[in-house]
């Protein structure tokens, strides 16, 4: 199997809106920098118990849900582009304001806040995807992004564990919240804004009603989301709990931390695109 021929493969047809928006969503992954430290800074620098820091995370998490779910209304009344523009800025804004939240209470409702914008991203960015793309190129559009949030992935956490190490967590707030406001800048002078196309297409589908099948009544769909689902516990503890193992038993030093999630992104970074092609 030549390595090199399917990736060249995979990449090839991809416009350069698609790239540009992957190097947009490259700069906002490098702010990966919370997330897997966020079990550590509350117990280990603001003393707060494990319980606690579970609750938090658990917020963080009902905030992403909250966000996706919004962030498809929102996509559905006022464009992605406005929503994909709103949630980069006031997600930087929203990671630059926690680390001045130290109560239990504020900061779980700073992060449910904070993951709340920043998830508004989700359903706006995929339908962007459907104006720069065509259904040849859509699959593999979408795994180009995947491994833009993946390389981001990979050097994110890495750069936050040594700030840690070298400064202070408050730092890893800064730069989550710089690199959101980085892509932003980017998206508004890079990025073309095909919303009046989002909004034609739903006029035709008006003009030509089709059936749409109602997903709660979709029982095969509904096994997947649930199997997804318990994937998915266990999963998310390599950001949440994991951490807290690496610190406390197997004595890493925060750099360390970093470098091993890094680890788990490259593997995905290198994998999935060839994967996705050869398949």
């Amino acid at each position: 199997m030549n390595i090199i021929k399917i990736y060249r493969d995979a990449f090839s047809g991809l416009n350069q809106d698609i790239w540009l928006i992957t190097v947009v969503m490259f700069v906002n992954r490098l702010g990966t920098l919370i997330l897997p430290f966020i079990t550590l800074y509350t117990t280990q620098e603001i003393g707060w118990t494990k319980p606690q820091a579970g609750i938090a995370v658990a917020c963080f998490g009902a905030g992403s849900l909250a966000g996706s779910y919004l962030g498809g209304w929102l996509t559905d009344k006022i464009g992605y582009y406005k929503v994909f523009l709103f949630s980069l800025i006031g997600g930087g804004l929203a990671y630059y304001m926690l680390q001045f939240f130290t109560s239990y209470l504020a900061l779980s409702l700073g992060l449910f806040v904070a993951s709340t914008i920043a998830d508004l991203l989700r359903p706006a960015l995929y339908t962007g995807i459907r104006f720069f793309t065509n259904d040849n190129t859509q699959t593999r559009a979408v795994s180009l992004l995947r491994m833009a949030f993946n390389l981001g992935f990979i050097i994110g956490p890495a750069i936050g564990g040594v700030i840690i190490a070298l400064t202070s967590y408050k730092w890893i707030f800064i730069l989550d919240a710089f690199t959101c406001w980085g892509a932003a800048i980017m998206t508004y002078f890079l990025i073309k804004d095909y919303s009046h196309k989002q909004f034609e297409n739903k006029e035709e589908e008006i003009d030509k009603p089709i059936e749409i099948k109602n997903p709660y009544r979709d029982k095969p769909y509904l096994l997947f989301l649930f199997y997804s689902m318990l994937m998915l516990i266990g999963f998310f503890q390599i950001l949440f709990t994991v951490p807290l193992y690496l610190e406390e038993i197997a004595h890493f030093s925060t750099d360390q931390i970093g470098f091993f999630f890094g680890i788990n992104g490259a593997l995905v970074f290198i994998l999935e695109m060839p994967l996705v092609q050869y398949v």
